[in-house]
């Protein structure tokens, strides 16, 4: 069963501003239900979301993120093993969630919070492609990875426990002789310099931090950020927050070194995952010394999360969805048709596995057995399959596939589980393949085929021109006017299609606006 949606709702803004009524407040403070606030001066919140860590080790990372033209914009799995906020920079983006056809617009400067797992299309709303900034909560494990973009930023690590937490994005511009401070909490504030040149001091460090135009750290403490010279600067910090419910207050105490990607000292966090550990005095068996590790050819990272009951795949939250204590079985079918199991996985645990030093080729992951009492299951968001069918993975060299495996106490709550569909985990270059005619992807009433072949819109955005009327409703004319769905302004006055469709004027007709 496929769900569709027709979005001709305007276009949903979600940049979450915290606006501040009756005048200008300098002060802002954050509450976390009954915990510690995180307090803030000289900033503002720009978006914010709870969320549970994405591992018991976590780190910051920053990516740098392409933002393709909206033609050439395919839906992919983002943050797949994190959570975090999307910063749009140089390009106004259109952010389209898959599952839910919601749609946001965010200007350079405002952030969107982005769930793990979310399955989303970002595009960019300008003529060109540009790029954006992903400030993520991620496993350590894979921090120096990204499944897209490029890491620019990792921080060491730090213990988190189960339950959800604050998550907070706040933004600050600073001119000459300006400063904003941020009260920390129990873990590191990740700064992220986006204009300009700032320093940083933190009650908890003996020296300041000075950033550039893209660079980045994570801070334990309060902080206290400052342009640096006479030019303004802006800044985003991204501040995890006292555990709303569940968690710990206290993180584990854990080794201190400086990460190899970061710009400056950070001394209160724990050597990068890939530091090898010391030797021990038994050391392991032989047959086990070869395991190959994240770095060695391609990998395939599972997490495993069993939901509460009454979720369904087309209804996730993963706040609601906890680590599974082991009791699964799942495996790898390689493209030589060899069955790869969790004991030749390089890393297993309770709750997730990888799979590491692989060839380039297209794997197949099959659940062979759930928990008692799960009944379904889905890979980030995507239905799939009965029994001994999978999810088909295509692999490039040197790859990371990140995904989250969620398990349902119920059974698919639309009958009997939908025909096996090869469902790819990251984003492909869909642009060479030849839509299947009938086919919908994006729900938005006009089939892929008449996407690409004659309307040329995107096939995964269910509003290529992003002037908040669906590409279906465009092309047949349903509310009463055949506008160009590629085009956001038909006939070109000025006017977007829907602006004048709500003054009364003629979206075709460039004499009427």
């Amino acid at each position: 069963m496929t769900l569709r949606r027709m979005a001709t709702r305007p276009l949903h803004v979600l940049f979450l501003l915290i606006l501040i009524a009756a005048g200008s407040a300098p002060f802002l403070t954050s509450h976390t239900s009954g915990q510690s606030s995180i307090s803030i001066s000289g900033a503002q919140v720009i978006a914010q979301g709870l969320t549970a860590p994405p591992a018991e080790k976590s780190a910051w990372r920053v990516v740098e993120q392409e933002i393709p033209n909206r033609i050439d914009a395919v839906p992919s799995v983002r943050l797949q093993a994190s959570a975090g906020f999307l910063l749009s920079s140089g390009v106004d983006v259109f952010v389209v969630d898959q599952r839910t056809k919601l749609r946001s617009s965010l200007a350079p400067g405002e952030g969107l919070f982005v769930q793990t797992g979310a399955n989303q299309t970002w595009a960019s709303l300008d003529n060109k492609a540009g790029s954006a900034y992903t400030l993520e909560l991620v496993d350590r494990d894979v921090a120096d990875i990204a499944p897209t973009g490029e890491v620019i930023y990792r921080s060491g690590s730090f213990t988190t426990r189960s339950g959800d937490y604050d998550l907070d994005l706040v933004s600050g511009q600073l001119n000459a002789g300006d400063k904003s401070t941020i009260t920390g909490g129990s873990y590191t504030t990740l700064v992220l310099a986006t204009e300009g040149a700032i320093t940083i001091t933190s009650s908890e460090e003996d020296d300041p931090v000075r950033l550039k135009a893209g660079g980045a750290v994570a801070l334990k403490g309060d902080l206290t950020v400052k342009s640096r010279g006479d030019d303004p600067a802006t800044f985003v910090a991204a501040v995890l927050g006292d555990p709303v419910t569940g968690g710990t207050d206290v993180p584990t105490a854990v080794p201190t070194e400086k990460p190899t990607k970061a710009p400056t000292k950070e001394a209160t966090e724990e050597p990068e995952a890939t530091k090898k550990p010391k030797a021990t005095a038994t050391p392991k068996p032989e047959e086990t010394a070869d395991v190959p590790g994240i770095d060695d050819g391609s990998s395939i990272r599972i997490a495993v999360r069993l939901c509460r009951a009454g979720m369904t795949y087309f209804a996730i939250d993963p706040r609601g969805c906890a680590r599974a204590d082991g009791d699964f079985k799942i495996s790898l079918l390689t493209p030589d048709g060899d069955t790869l199991s969790q004991k030749d996985a390089s890393k297993n645990e309770a709750a997730f596995v990888r799979w590491s030093g692989l060839e380039e080729g297209t794997y197949v992951l099959v659940v062979n057995a759930l928990p008692d009492g799960y009944l379904s299951y889905s890979l980030d968001g995507f239905i799939c399959c009965s029994t001994n069918d999978g999810y088909s993975i295509k692999l490039d060299k040197d790859q990371l596939v990140d995904g989250t495996l969620y398990v349902f106490q119920s059974d698919w709550g639309v009958g009997a589980p939908p025909a096996p569909t090869a469902v790819p985990t990251t984003a492909t270059d869909n642009s060479q393949q030849s839509p299947i005619p009938g086919v919908d992807t994006d729900g938005d009433g006009l089939s892929d085929e008449l996407e690409v072949n004659t309307f040329g819109t995107s096939p995964y955005i269910v509003d290529s021109d992003g002037d908040t009327i669906s590409d279906g409703t465009e092309a047949f004319g349903l509310n009463g006017y055949l506008t160009a769905p590629a085009l956001p302004d038909t006939d070109g006055d000025g006017v977007n299609d829907n602006i004048e469709i709500q003054n009364g004027t003629d979206p075709l007709d460039p004499s009427s606006s």
